[in-house]
């Protein structure tokens, strides 16, 4: 679940409330290494975190497939989905997105 936070057009974010059922899955895996890439990008470059970063983009490269995929959306309590871009994952399960248009 998403709870929307606040918008700046064309952004939007909020906070993701993964679902128990996600546990272990590969999304939660895919999350957890956009956070921790966003948290190494907003600490500045280091010899130790470029290392890390290295390792870290290898690990991402197997999960391009949710990149690239066309099959972001949110669906609201009326049960209304609209499609949205790839969204960004930051600290503390934030979340931004765009719409799709």
């Amino acid at each position: 679940m998403v709870t929307l936070k606040n918008s700046d057009f064309p952004n939007l974010w909020g906070i993701l409330e993964m679902s128990p059922s996600a546990k272990g899955s590969p999304i939660e895996k895919y999350i957890e290494l956009c956070i921790r890439e966003k948290c190494l990008l907003e600490n500045g470059p280091g010899i130790h975190q470029s290392e890390e970063m290295d390792a870290l983009r290898l690990e991402l490269e197997s999960f391009k497939h949710f990149v690239e995929s066309d099959d972001w959306s949110m669906t609201d309590e009326a049960g209304e989905v609209d499609q949205i871009m790839s969204p960004i994952f930051g600290e503390d399960y934030s979340i931004t997105w765009r719409w799709e248009f």
